[in-house]
């Protein structure tokens, strides 16, 4: 059997691939570069895959965090913890600990909206009206006209710009 890549996994098996203690900061930052490669043709699966990195990561930021100066075993609990919320709570949560600031939070719960759309609507696109209103509250689209010709260009941009926060946070660490 050929090995799937990311684009090619389901949303399981994605989530089993980077469980708890199975993923290196190194591995992570990897993922999120990876997601910067991807072609703009492949809007459905940035609008899916994007939210499930920024989930996982800042699940890990989070546990990192919270639990710096504990041992493995407590930053691997909290790990686990954090596969059982999704993206929005982990915003709140990361905003309310000073992890990321309102902006960051807003522009992920947006993500995350978007994403819901995506997976639960099969005939989603960024002209979806539901989509286009999750965009132009995105920070990367304040003060602009967004229309169905550049809603994906500001999704992108907002994602972009939160994987590169995690980035650098996962850098300080």
């Amino acid at each position: 059997m050929a090995k799937k890549n990311d684009k090619e996994l389901s949303y399981y098996e994605l989530m089993n691939k980077y469980k708890p203690g199975g993923l290196s900061k190194t591995k992570m930052l990897i993922d999120i570069s990876e997601f910067d490669k991807l072609k703009a043709n492949e809007k459905r699966v940035i609008a899916i895959q994007a939210p499930i990195h920024c989930n996982i990561i800042l699940g890990y930021i989070i546990s990192e965090e919270v639990f710096s100066n504990e041992n493995k075993d407590k930053i691997k609990e909290a790990e686990k913890l954090m596969n059982g919320i999704n993206l929005i709570q982990k915003a709140k949560l990361a905003y309310l600990l000073g992890i990321i600031d309102e902006t960051v939070k807003k522009d992920l719960i947006q993500i995350h909206e978007i994403r819901n759309e995506f997976a639960h609507n099969s005939e989603a696109d960024f002209n979806h009206k539901d989509i286009l209103k999750c965009v132009r509250k995105l920070s990367t689209a304040k003060g602009q006209q967004v229309t169905e010709r550049n809603s994906f260009k500001f999704y992108k941009s907002a994602a972009k710009k939160c994987s590169t926060l995690f980035r650098e946070k996962l850098n300080e660490n």
